[in-house]
């Protein structure tokens, strides 16, 4: 399980579910176990095994992040979801992928989404298969893959300062605008979040004068 963690260098730690050496009961007997472990690898390391295998099943799992929960751990506050709450706000846990407080103080969260809005939406439009002048990674230098990608924007989110505010379309949203500096190079991240917190999209530009 290490070796796995390590080859898909996932930030989530190994799990100990029951100890080598344990006495359990299976099927009524009582035996010692081998241990038993568990590690979250995220989709995309999960499609990534999934094509590793002959007559893979990645092909029967069209949507980016499959049947299984995304989550950017790193990003992921629960008891904010009990603030929003008391404020009247519903969220879609089972959906829900990072949620954080800004700079500003404002609870910010982030569901998977769809094809338009949200983290889906995001990384169809500036992912890896996006318009190589849209890429994250083109922009910014990073990886493709949703955890990079999830992690970046919420990096920028809880640590950088808001470079510019500006008012999205039809005034119920907010943009936020962060100016990054990789390597000696200066871009921007824009992220467009709607009245009740929620990530409509994010984006990255070049930076100009």
């Amino acid at each position: 399980m290490l070796e796995i963690k390590r080859l898909f260098e996932s930030p989530n730690e190994v799990l100990t579910a029951v100890e080598s050496g344990t006495e359990v009961m299976v099927f009524g007997k009582l035996t010692i176990a081998k241990g038993q472990y568990t590690l979250t690898v995220g989709p995309y390391a999960f499609k990534a095994m999934l094509a590793s295998y002959k007559d893979s099943m990645s092909r029967k799992r069209p949507d980016m992040f499959g049947d299984f929960r995304f989550v950017l751990s790193n990003y992921y506050e629960p008891e904010l979801i009990e603030k929003l709450m008391e404020q009247g706000i519903e969220v879609d846990e089972p959906d829900l992928a990072a949620i954080v407080e800004n700079r500003e103080g404002r609870i910010v969260w982030l569901v998977r989404g769809s094809k338009s809005i949200g983290f889906k939406h995001i990384l169809l439009r500036h992912g890896e298969h996006a318009d190589l002048d849209k890429k994250f990674s083109t922009i910014f230098g990073i990886s493709d893959d949703p955890q990079t990608i999830g992690n970046f924007i919420f990096e920028a989110i809880t640590r950088d300062l808001i470079y510019k505010t500006l008012p999205g379309e039809g005034g119920r949203s907010k943009f936020y605008v962060y100016r990054i500096r990789i390597e000696g190079e200066t871009n921007y991240l824009h992220v467009l979040v709607h009245e009740d917190g929620s990530i409509i999209t994010a984006y990255p530009s070049k930076y100009s004068n």
